[in-house]
């Protein structure tokens, strides 16, 4: 996992658990709701397990293909080239 979807799991837990505490104070509700929904948002939002947040991850190249458009002659100023 990257530092990212770290960070945005952290944030969700703390911000539902703050918003969880405001609930209680206003509404008498449980004081585990807020950290339970915190902890719940931060697995959706950090596993992300349908590709809703984050983009799926392409396949990466494995390797570099020169352009037919580039030369591939010695450069200016090199030994080769004089």
């Amino acid at each position: 996992m990257n530092k990212k979807r770290v960070a945005v799991a952290i944030l969700w837990i703390y911000s539902c658990y703050a918003a969880g505490g405001l609930a209680e104070y206003m509404v008498g509700a449980p004081a585990f709701i807020g950290l339970a929904i915190g902890v719940a948002a931060a697995i959706f939002f950090g596993l992300d397990p349908f590709g809703v947040v984050w983009p799926k991850a392409e396949g990466k190249a494995d390797s570099v293909e020169a352009s037919p458009a580039v030369e591939t002659g010695a450069a200016v100023g090199s030994p080769v080239w004089q």
